[in-house]
Order: C-alpha cells, then sequence, then structure tokens
C-alpha cells in the first residue's frame, strides 16, 4: 500500500519542488538501469525489494538524492565497460571511484589485486565509500536493500570478528599504512533481514576471507589531509534458505 507521503510535495536542496511520487520514480528508474548494467556481467541483482522500497518513504530527500547519485554513477562507469574482462572492469571501476572520492592508494596496496577479490574502501568516519560489483555474486539483497539500510541490519557475523576488523581498521588510520595483511581471519557473514513480504526469505550464508588492507591518502587540493582505507576480501556463499538459517557461528 502506498504511503500518503508519496503524494506530498518536498522543497529539494536546489530550491525546486518535486512531488515525492516523482523522486521515487526517478529512484527506481535509477535501479533499474543499474540492475541492467550489473546483468551484463553476470550479476542477477534485483533493484529493490518490497520492504526497501517502503522505507523509501521514511528517508530523507537528501538521502533519496544521494542513493540515485550513487547508483547513476556506478552504472555510468560500468556500461560502457567489457564484460569479457571483468578484472579490468573492476580495477577501471575502483580508480574511477577513488578519483571521485579525492583519494589515492599506495602502489603496493594496487600490487595485490587479482581477479575474484572484493575491494572497498571507507572514508576516516568508518562510512563505506565504495564496494566492487563482484560483491553481488555472494549476496541475494537488493540494490536498494544495501542502500537504504545499514549493514548490521542485513548481515551478521561474530561479535569477536567485529571487534577484531574494529581495531584493525582504526589502527590503519593512525598512521600510514601502505598495504598488509588482515589479522582478522576468515568467518562466516549470514544475510538476516528478511526484505520481502509475500516471498519466501532466502538468505545466504558466506565464508569471507579478510586479504589486505591499507591507508589511503588524499589526492584532494581541498581536503589535504583527509585519510581512509581500502582492502580487499574473497567471499564463497556456502548455503542458502533454511541451510544458511541452520549455520552455527563457532
Amino acid at each position: 500500500m502506498q504511503s500518503n507521503l508519496i503524494a506530498s510535495v518536498h522543497i529539494l536542496e536546489s530550491g525546486d519542488s518535486e512531488t515525492w511520487g516523482a523522486l521515487r520514480e526517478r529512484l527506481i528508474l535509477s535501479l533499474v538501469r543499474c540492475s541492467k548494467a550489473l546483468g551484463r556481467f553476470g550479476y542477477r541483482v534485483s533493484p529493490y525489494s518490497e520492504q526497501s522500497l517502503g522505507m523509501v518513504s521514511q528517508a530523507s530527500v537528501s538521502k533519496i538524492h544521494e542513493i540515485i547519485a550513487s547508483t547513476d554513477c556506478l552504472s555510468d562507469w560500468i556500461e560502457p565497460l567489457d564484460p569479457m574482462d571483468p578484472f579490468e572492469a573492476e580495477l577501471t571501476t575502483l580508480r574511477r571511484a577513488l578519483e571521485k572520492h579525492g583519494f589515492e592508494a599506495d602502489s603496493e596496496f594496487w600490487k595485490t589485486l587479482g581477479p575474484g577479490q572484493i575491494v572497498e574502501f571507507y572514508g576516516e568516519d568508518m562510512v563505506q565509500l565504495y564496494r566492487s560489483f563482484n560483491f553481488f555474486a555472494i549476496t541475494g539483497y537488493s540494490l536498494l536493500d544495501i542502500s537504504i539500510y545499514e549493514w548490521y541490519v542485513l548481515w551478521s557475523r561474530p561479535k569477536q570478528i567485529i571487534e577484531t576488523l574494529v581495531d584493525e581498521l582504526s589502527n590503519t588510520l593512525k598512521g600510514h599504512i601502505p598495504v598488509k595483511p588482515f589479522a582478522t581471519p576468515k568467518h562466516l557473514v549470514r544475510e538476516v533481514h528478511n526484505t520481502t513480504n509475500s516471498e519466501a526469505f532466502v538468505p545466504r550464508a558466506s565464508w569471507l576471507e579478510p586479504l589486505n588492507l591499507g591507508t589511503l591518502k588524499s589526492n584532494s587540493i581541498t581536503q589535504p589531509n583527509k585519510k581512509g582505507f581500502i582492502c580487499t576480501s574473497r567471499g564463497e556463499m556456502i548455503a542458502l534458505g533454511k541451510e544458511a538459517e541452520n549455520i552455527q557461528f563457532i
């Protein structure tokens, strides 16, 4: 059932007005476009789920604009790329994302990158700025799910792993680490949030193996002192549906 907010009018930051329904439609079109672009690389990613679309009416206008901008940006990057060379496509997209956010990874870190690795990078506030699109090989969540929900709502992992990760990543920001292997061990990550109202929830459980991490330095003239971090991992889905729900953390 549509929210009454859909019929309301919001004043956007630009000073123009746009109905919530028009903004919602732009969001849907952006998500559908990105889903099709990812499909060229063999990733079957839904644009949105029933629950995530329902959450749109509770999000701020600025949040919706942010999702549209980032989704359109990813589509712009990957649409021209060759699906027959997915690793080069991932490298090209990573370079563009780093440039967009004003960061630079050390040359030693680039040497560690290889096919099949999931690459992510974050700002100093620990907010994720980029995730390589091969991540969609191991998740069943939609594009809007991972854009509108917090990480801890969608996935669970062992508490001790979370604590180890936070310590490692925090230390990476204290100095400059060109690249180092993760100390955090391979562990289980499980999808836990049911994002559908009418179909059976089919969660996935995956092994995630942290590989390397390093400090990002600024290449921005206006923010020369900002920092971030970049990391890689490998993921492998090992269970689906009830099997995933029944797997216990060790």
